[in-house]
């Protein structure tokens, strides 16, 4: 396969992407346009149907799954037992204030903080208000993205319970 599909495989993705602009207006989907033509691309070239790795796929279908780590990490960090209190309480932990949701990391040895930031959707961040050690994320961004409301962990009292 890997034979027919050197050069080729380029000028015949740009000969086929071509045609498809000259015939028709502009796709509303970049990435299904260019999945679907890599795809028959690889089909007429081994003969047989496109491998799984090779299916036409969506914007909407990758962006859905992309933040699944993203949104299964933060999951995580925001659970209800780390919530703090207040900022000295604790290394590490998160806190509601108003429409703001405080995280904050201790950093270690080599300044690196626990939790990679980077794949964060942006929006999601206050740049302004986040610092070296503490990132302040809009709360009602953050749960519509999450799927979720962000609580604390409640600790009931029972007065017949001894202590």
């Amino acid at each position: 396969m890997r034979h027919g599909l050197t050069g080729h495989l380029y000028r015949q993705y740009l000969v086929e992407i071509m045609d498809h602009l000259d015939d028709e207006r502009l796709p509303e989907d970049w990435l299904e346009l260019s999945s679907k033509t890599l795809s028959g691309i690889i089909s007429k070239a081994t003969g047989e149907a496109a491998p799984n790795w090779c299916r036409t796929i969506t914007w909407l279908g990758y962006a859905e799954k992309r933040y699944d780590r993203v949104k299964a990490r933060l999951s995580n960090l925001l659970r209800p037992a780390t919530h703090i209190k207040n900022e000295g309480e604790a290394p590490n932990g998160w806190k509601i204030e108003g429409n703001k949701v405080i995280v904050w990391e201790q950093r270690d040895a080599f300044g690196r903080r626990g939790f990679d930031w980077e794949d964060v959707p942006s929006t999601l961040i206050d740049e302004e208000a986040s610092g070296v050690s503490r990132t302040v994320l809009n709360r009602a961004s953050l749960e519509s993205f999450l799927g979720t409301h962000l609580r604390p962990l409640r600790y009931w009292w029972s007065p017949w319970k001894s202590s």
